[in-house]
């Protein structure tokens, strides 16, 4: 029976998506942009808060963290967090996501890709060279504690996650490596710039992985595919799902809203 009801919430959830899209759902919430002035960027950072409807300072709410805060601002995120909340698939959540720096540098790359990827650490250029150390430390001791001071967060990491995609979905991974503290459960779609062989986590603190990439990624699918191999080896808990598509913002939205259902649904 609760295999059953697992199974009818998860198409529940897939026909709200597009019940989202179609009818522009939403109301009552709120969506903020902010600055945070980052001792280790050197720099002031943006960065996108989504606040549900009746939002009450006095409730711990279940928070989820992202990077690529364009990319929730750019979207539909907020109007399918109301969706899904309104119909009580999912309780009310906060979702806060940075800005990454697009700021070209000269090798047809942005510094957002030193940003988030570890290798690109052993750039020749000194201005380059600390930028992923320096936003291991802007995203677990500035980002996370700002949004936990301001808004009503619980702190409790069984209700914090990650969300990230593309290379932003491998600093993630990379982040909860090296901080496994933060958080229960990474969202992590088509996953790019990780160390897959330096994936480990000790049993007692792994996080839950919940992966997705598109069927047409031919480009990066031997990576996707040794991510997969690599956590079932290592016996950790995750989810894989290939979804018809490509490496493509609007895929990764849908798939982060089934996501959350999902995990929800699973907790009940």
């Amino acid at each position: 029976m609760k295999k059953l009801k697992y199974s009818l919430m998860l198409a529940f959830t897939a026909l709200l998506v597009s019940a989202g899209y179609a009818q522009g759902l939403g109301g009552g919430s709120k969506f903020l942009i902010d600055t945070l002035q980052s001792r280790y960027m050197n720099e002031p950072r943006v960065i996108c808060i989504y606040l549900p409807k009746d939002y009450s300072d006095s409730v711990p709410y279940p928070v989820v963290f992202a990077t690529d805060g364009q990319m929730i601002t750019d979207g539909r995120y907020r109007v399918l967090l109301d969706s899904l909340i309104d119909r009580k698939i999912i309780p009310p959540i906060i979702l806060a996501g940075a800005y990454s720096n697009e700021k070209p540098v000269p090798v047809n790359l942005s510094y957002r890709h030193y940003e988030y990827v570890e290798t690109m650490g052993s750039a020749d250029d000194p201005k380059l060279k600390d930028l992923f150390v320096n936003h291991i430390g802007f995203f677990a001791e500035e980002l996370i504690p700002y949004i936990e001071k301001r808004y009503s967060v619980s702190k409790e990491r069984s209700s914090r996650f990650f969300y990230g995609a593309s290379n932003g979905a491998g600093f993630g991974i990379t982040l909860s490596r090296i901080h496994p503290e933060l958080f229960s459960e990474l969202i992590c779609f088509s996953p790019l710039g990780e160390k897959v062989k330096s994936i480990k986590w000790r049993p007692n603190i792994s996080p839950t992985l919940h992966i997705a990439y598109g069927s047409n990624e031919d480009f990066a699918m031997d990576k996707y595919q040794a991510l997969v191999k690599r956590l079932k080896k290592q016996k950790y808990r995750y989810t894989a799902i290939v979804y018809d598509g490509g490496h493509e913002r609007l895929k990764w939205e849908r798939e982060f809203v089934r996501e959350l259902g999902s995990i929800f649904a699973s907790r009940r």
